[in-house]
C-alpha cells in the first residue's frame, strides 16, 4: 500500500509542480503546448487511474480478512481499457 501512495503522491506532485504550472497562460511560456504533452503525455489521466485504485485498495484492506480477495478491483480497473 505504501509504495501505491508514494506513487500517487510522487504523480501528483508533477502535475502540481510542473505541468500546471507549465500550462498555465499566465506564467512565461518557456514550452510549447505540443513538447508538454509530449514530455507528460497522459500523466493526469495514469493519475486518476491510480489515485482510484489505491483509493479502492485502501478501502478494503481496511475490512481485510483472510477470505477477501482484490481481483475484482484489478478487472473493474481494466474493463474500460480492455473488456473482460
Amino acid at each position: 500500500m505504501s509504495t501505491e501512495q508514494t506513487y500517487v503522491q510522487s504523480l501528483r506532485a508533477v502535475v502540481e509542480v510542473f505541468v500546471n504550472p507549465l500550462r498555465d497562460p499566465t506564467n512565461k511560456q518557456i514550452i510549447t503546448h505540443t513538447d508538454l504533452k509530449g514530455i507528460f503525455s497522459e500523466i493526469e489521466v495514469i493519475l486518476g487511474y491510480n489515485a482510484k485504485l489505491f483509493a479502492e485498495l485502501a478501502e478494503r484492506m481496511q475490512r481485510w480478512h483472510f477470505d477477501i480477495c482484490l481481483g475484482d478491483i484489478f478487472a473493474k480497473m481494466a474493463y474500460p481499457c480492455w473488456p473482460l
